[in-house]
């Protein structure tokens, strides 16, 4: 088994099983703040913080130890494995910007007591912060995964070392787009991951399609896809679903 095949076992299950706990978590928090306990300190803020840290740097590690595996440990010397490889290193710094920008935003809003933000002269300060909490953080680190994914599927396409499918490994990518497709209708702002899905998923085939005619290149590739797909289409269905509850098919 390759090292990019155990990656992707590995990711997959933190996935099944990191995923229901950040929701437990979440909850947790929510549900405390709302009861009034368990308010921010200094302390807790360095907690989450470090957390943070430790989260993003696993999180980053892994993306390493993928790219790693997919140049199989050879530099990229074709020019398109060389633009792909620079723009997967950026997306993933972007990722890791966004975690920092999330992190600073909900510990900002907590901050923020519930008098003050019914103030008229909060207004301005209070759109920057839901906006680095919702919109602009999340769609640095939930798309900035789907962008890796997508770039890391590429650069194995275009590596001069094919090797054949795995396809229990990559079948993996179903139900963990599905999941994943759960965790951002969570968050509440699951369109935008919607149209990166779409398009990553769509640029992805067009990209197999013109230059061998397969979509099936490799491991990193099915599984590209099959999560791809299957969080699309999750996340099309809840946006039907919502637009049907709001009355615009009526």
């Amino acid at each position: 088994m390759r090292l990019e095949e155990v990656s992707l076992l590995i990711l997959s299950f933190a996935v099944i099983i990191g995923t229901p706990s950040y929701v437990f978590y979440r909850n947790k928090m929510v549900n405390k703040q709302k009861k009034g306990v368990g308010g921010f300190s200094r302390r807790r803020i360095v907690n989450l913080t470090l957390l943070n840290i430790c989260l993003i740097s696993a999180v980053y590690l892994f993306f390493q130890v993928m790219f790693i595996s997919v140049l199989r440990f050879q530099f990229p010397s074709s020019t398109s494995s060389i633009v792909l490889s620079l723009a997967f290193l950026l997306v993933t710094a972007l990722t890791c910007y966004g975690s920092g920008i999330y992190i600073t935003a909900i510990i900002l809003e907590a901050f923020t007591l519930p008098k003050l933000r019914k103030q008229p002269a909060f207004q301005t300060q209070f759109i920057a912060t839901y906006l680095f909490h919702g919109p602009i953080s999340h769609f640095f680190i939930y798309s900035g995964y789907i962008f890796a994914f997508f770039l890391l599927a590429l650069i194995e396409f275009v590596s001069p070392f094919q090797l054949s499918v795995h396809i229990p490994i990559a079948l993996l990518g179903l139900p963990i787009g599905v999941i994943y497709a759960f965790a951002q209708i969570y968050n509440k702002t699951y369109r935008y991951q919607m149209i990166t899905s779409f398009f990553s998923f769509l640029a992805y085939l067009f990209s197999v399609t013109v230059i061998s005619q397969t979509l099936y290149a490799s491991t990193l590739g099915v599984y590209f896809l099959g999560f791809s797909f299957s969080l699309t289409f999750t996340l099309l269905i809840r946006f039907l679903y919502d637009e049907y509850k709001m009355g615009r098919f009526k």
